[in-house]
């Protein structure tokens, strides 16, 4: 069902404000690293009104803006940790559309590829995803074959993490 409250653009293009913070940041060291945690999707979703799942689509495409934001400020590296090992004590229904929704974004990722738009950023998944689905495994795996010696962007995209462990 398409999200009422998201349209995922095909190309991202920042705003003249964007442009000019990620100006701004320029001007400061350039960090080596930027780590964001996925959040409060759910509470977005139910503030306006939405089903969950739309708050988590809406979530997966402000990732679009960070990743251009990163590169504008120079940052060579972003890990996104997007669904921990507890997030599995979700509902099912929750739980599968996550899943379907990382699948999706993926596919996003292997599009980018072939179309020559991802030819400098390599993907890994980092954590314990074997309680994926074998679709959505085998789609990680593709992805960091694919992206493995792109350069100079890495992205990290923690699944089934925990707070002990993340490789």
């Amino acid at each position: 069902m398409e999200n009422p409250a998201v349209q995922r653009k095909t190309h991202y293009e920042m705003s003249f404000y964007e442009i000019l913070a990620t100006s701004v940041a320029r001007m400061g060291p350039t960090p080596n690293h930027i780590a964001i945690i996925m959040d409060g999707n759910r509470r977005f979703a139910r503030a306006k009104g939405l089903k969950v799942m739309h708050g988590h689509e809406a979530g997966s495409t402000v990732l679009d803006g960070v990743d251009e934001w990163r590169k504008a400020i120079g940052c060579k590296e972003l890990t996104i940790y997007v669904f921990s090992s507890e997030n599995f004590k979700r509902t099912k229904d929750e739980v599968d559309n996550l899943m379907e929704l990382i699948f999706r974004r993926s596919e996003d990722t292997l599009n980018d590829v072939k179309s020559g738009k991802n030819t400098n950023m390599c993907v890994q998944f980092i954590g314990n995803w074997e309680r994926s689905p074998e679709k959505l495994k085998n789609r990680i795996a593709n992805v960091m074959e694919i992206t493995k010696d792109f350069k100079p962007y890495k992205l990290n995209v923690a699944l089934a993490f925990t707070g002990q462990r993340c490789t």
